[in-house]
């Protein structure tokens, strides 16, 4: 039986990326799984959403060195955390703007919702 793709990234992951030394990059992932970069970035998006490293480790990226890695460096997922928020508030105000094209607007809710579900502080 062919394991799901997550659960492939997430073993080699920890068999060989846990330092920012040892990190890969996205299209050598995926070289390596077979797979499209695409699935790759799926993947890691659902490792990240369960965290399945533990409470104190973290998989985490840097587009300088281009590559991921599970850490339990405070600083590095502090780092990586800081680069993320900055693309998500990217995303808003980008999605804020389109909105007033399509004069659509998000009920309150939904936002507080969002917010109180990612409960990041």
């Amino acid at each position: 039986m062919k394991k799901d793709l997550t659960q492939r990234v997430k073993e080699y992951l920890l068999e060989n990326c846990t330092e920012k030394k040892n990190a890969i990059g996205m299209v050598a992932l995926a070289s390596i799984m077979e797979t499209s970069t695409r699935s790759i970035r799926v993947s890691v998006r659902e490792l990240r959403r369960e965290n399945p490293f533990g409470k104190k480790h973290f998989l985490v990226s840097d587009l300088e060195i281009g590559g991921y890695w599970i850490t339990d460096n405070k600083k590095e997922i502090e780092q990586w955390l800081k680069g993320y928020l900055n693309s998500a508030l990217d995303s808003l105000t980008t999605a804020q703007k389109a909105r007033k094209i399509v004069k659509h607007k998000l009920p309150q809710e939904i936002l507080e919702a969002g917010f109180q579900q990612l409960s990041l502080f």
